[in-house]
């Protein structure tokens, strides 16, 4: 059964009325990832995807959860939440920090240009291809485009923050 003692309060009674709800463990598995608990929402995660086995939000937190708690296993599930909406920016960027983390910059940096080829206006995406470039010692571009994404939304703390640490560490 649930462990109602470990978990919020407001999805106790909901998952006790309704425990096939692949939803209600999605939405759990996420609250504990915006809380930064990745080992708490991994279980909340693999049961939302068992019963939703076609829910790309299932998949990506159960993706999030094994990568943020450094597991393996967390890249498959992110590509394969990908393959259900290859254009989605979340899932593209997600995908292609679960590379980084891995060591797999290349692949990284190949899934964001090709993103960003599609959607060139995406701040959060030239974010993170700035931190790719970044991670394969790139400095000049990972400035441009740090600086690209400053200029398509200048409140991304993302961007002053990555200027800020390229500015220190290569300029």
């Amino acid at each position: 059964g649930v462990q109602t003692c470990a978990l919020p309060i407001s999805f106790d009674g909901a998952l006790s009325a309704l425990p096939m709800d692949a939803s209600l463990w999605r939405a759990l598995a996420e609250s504990y990832l915006g809380s930064d608990e990745p080992e708490e929402a991994a279980r909340p995660a693999r049961r939302a995807v068992a019963l939703g086995p076609d829910d790309a939000a299932g998949m990506n937190a159960l993706g999030l959860a094994a990568y943020r708690a450094g597991r393996s296993g967390g890249a498959l599930w992110l590509a394969r939440a990908l393959l259900l909406h290859p254009d989605e920016p979340l899932l593209i960027s997600n995908l292609a920090n679960a590379r980084l983390a891995l060591g797999e910059v290349e692949a990284a940096r190949r899934l964001l240009e090709s993103a960003l080829a599609r959607a060139p206006r995406h701040a959060s995406l030239l974010i993170n291809l700035a931190n790719t470039c970044a991670a394969s010692n790139r400095p000049e571009r990972a400035q441009s485009h740090a600086k690209q994404a400053m200029v398509l939304e200048p409140a991304l703390n993302q961007g002053h923050r990555l200027l800020g640490i390229l500015a220190q560490a290569f300029f």
